[in-house]
């Protein structure tokens, strides 16, 4: 049993504001200097056994404080601060401001303030370097709707986007957009990890980004927030996006998932995310860990009244965190976490996809594009490709026991019918993907399955659907397998166009993660019964890659057929 623990003030970096926080905390916190904001040692294992009563208290501390930063915003700030987080979006305020006479005016002022507030900044070193980078159009549009058309905001927060961006990527890059080019090695790898994903919209039609920040270790600080500048950056390449703005899920529930940096770098995090030309409708923290929720705590204190009145808190293990979220007009599906527990590593499809189609876009960008003269060839690659180097042409080498860490309980099931892909919006150049989802209704998030169900689940006979994939020669025509082929038929350029085994590996098993949670089932007939059972996820992972494999036999889809340039 953990010892019971005194409670202390803890005054955070700004001085202004104290918070109560248990002693075993506070010590920890006191090892550094200047708060959480810069420490640098992992909190110890002993504060797993914080008693959950000091976490409630903890959690009430933070909406004390939230909810005094609502008090001092005006009565038109509080309430569309609350209709934004609620999920609606004032389309009033769109139809009223992109007027191109409206939107016009605006941008003189915010060139008049510009030339006022500029002087000896690293905004007019740029401007000096490329001014027609610095006073592009779309560009300094991105500023105004980020700060919902206020002239004078915008023009403060391009000040501090050159710091940022001159921090991050230094001078000979401050005139032209990142692409993943411009980063290192460690900060790709650490953007193909997933530690921070961009999935889906809400309700309101605003991007969910989730941030993961436990499941990746990044080298440094600066790693850390170069990859997250590029993707929060790539999400504002859409209109949509620019207009509706954005929401973002700081994940930290379980122990893979939390931070384990012990809070440095979030007063950073925090100056980045204010710098970036980003509409941020909301803000929700996932936790059931008192030092979490102090860590954060660093983190909100870093931000104007406005931010923080959009923040919200939800405690509790996985399934608690996503059905509190959904109140807010936030689907489960936003987070890329198995249903089989929070200490499981995320789900990586989608996001590979996505990292696929930033590759595309980013060689249009670098002007490193060559199109294929064949038409065929064009509708076979519509799908992003790599410019890694491709593995070798060896259909049997290629088997998915090689990553054990993708075996993963997926006794949850959902209800659902047929396979269908949505495919991204025209015009929206971030990268999005595709997504599986099912044409029905969905289980609810909090629906789990007993024990004792489960045991009488096991002794059922099991009756194919007409979305599940049916495994075996004689089934090939079932709506439900030829479903799974024409899935394979689209993804081939993605799988083709990945180097390495383990990541071919994850794409594969993190397919078969997505169908299933939509409930599609995995059933081969049991010739010893002559009945029908579902298949362990290593069986059918195998099989979905053998089918990926077959469509190289048959589509031409593979090393050889790649374009010379990759």
């Amino acid at each position: 049993m953990a010892p019971i623990m005194k409670e202390t003030s803890f005054i955070f970096e700004d001085q202004s504001s104290a918070f109560t926080c248990c002693d075993t905390v506070t010590a920890e916190c006191a090892k550094v200097p200047q708060g959480v904001s810069r420490a640098k040692r992992e909190i110890s294992a002993q504060h797993s056994d914080i008693p959950s009563h000091n976490v409630d208290k903890e959690k009430d501390n933070l909406d004390q404080y939230l909810a005094s930063t609502m008090k001092g915003l005006s009565v038109q700030e509080r309430e569309t601060a609350l209709e934004e987080l609620n999920g609606i979006v004032d389309n009033k305020l769109e139809a009223t401001m992109e007027v191109p006479a409206v939107l016009d005016q605006k941008l003189i002022e915010m060139d008049q303030h510009l030339q006022r507030i500029k002087g000896n900044s690293i905004y007019e070193t740029a401007e000096s370097m490329n001014p027609q980078y610095v006073q592009n159009r779309k560009f300094r549009i991105m500023f105004l709707r980020g700060k919902r058309y206020d002239p004078k905001e915008a023009a403060e927060q391009m000040l501090d986007f050159f710091e940022s961006k001159l921090m991050l990527f230094g001078k000979e890059k401050l005139c032209k957009d990142i692409t993943l080019d411009d980063m290192d090695e460690e900060d790709r790898l650490s953007i193909r990890k997933g530690g921070v994903q961009l999935l889906q919209r809400d309700v309101g039609g605003r991007m969910i980004c989730s941030n993961m920040r436990g499941a990746v270790k990044h080298k440094s600080i600066i790693n850390e927030l170069r990859t997250k500048y590029y993707t929060f950056m790539s999400m504002v390449e859409s209109e949509e996006t620019q207009k509706k703005g954005a929401i973002a899920v700081l994940y930290v529930v379980g122990d893979y998932y939390k931070d384990k940096n012990g809070g440095s770098g979030l007063a950073k995090l925090g100056n980045l995310v204010k710098s970036l030309p980003i509409h941020w409708a909301g803000f929700h923290f996932c936790c059931g860990d008192l030092v979490q929720f102090v860590m954060i705590r660093a983190l909100v204190l870093t931000f104007p009244k406005h931010l923080a009145a959009k923040f919200r808190c939800h405690k509790g293990h996985h399934l608690e965190c996503m059905y509190g979220m959904r109140t807010y007009g936030i689907p489960a599906s936003c987070l890329p976490i198995p249903d089989t527990g929070e200490n499981k590593p995320p789900l990586m499809y989608q996001h590979m996809i996505w990292y696929q189609n930033r590759e595309r876009i980013d060689r249009e960008k670098d002007g490193k594009v060559q199109l294929c003269p064949s038409s065929a060839q064009k509708q076979k690659s519509t799908g992003p490709v790599s410019t890694a180097a491709i593995i070798p042409h060896d259909d049997d080498d290629f088997s998915l026991d090689d990553n054990p860490s993708m075996e993963a309980d997926n006794g949850h099931q959902q209800r659902g019918a047929g396979l269908q892909l949505d495919a991204p919006s025209r015009g929206d150049n971030t990268g999005s993907l595709p997504q599986v989802v099912p044409p029905g209704p969905q289980t609810p998030i909090h629906e789990s399955i007993s024990l004792a169900a489960t045991a009488a689940a096991a002794n059922t006979v099991i009756t194919p659907r007409r979305s599940d994939v049916l495994f075996g020669p004689k089934y090939k025509h079932h709506p439900g397998t030829v479903n799974l082929q024409e899935l394979a038929a689209q993804q081939s350029p993605i799988f083709e166009s990945i180097s390495h085994r383990a990541d071919k590996t994850e794409f594969v098993g993190s397919l078969v993660q997505h169908l299933k949670a939509s409930g599609i089932r995995f059933l081969e007939m049991n010739k010893g019964t002559n009945s029908w059972i579902e298949v362990d996820d290593k069986f059918a992972r195998n099989k979905v890659a053998k089918i990926f494999r077959n469509k190289r036999r048959t589509t031409g889809v593979g090393p050889s057929s790649m374009p010379s340039f990759l």
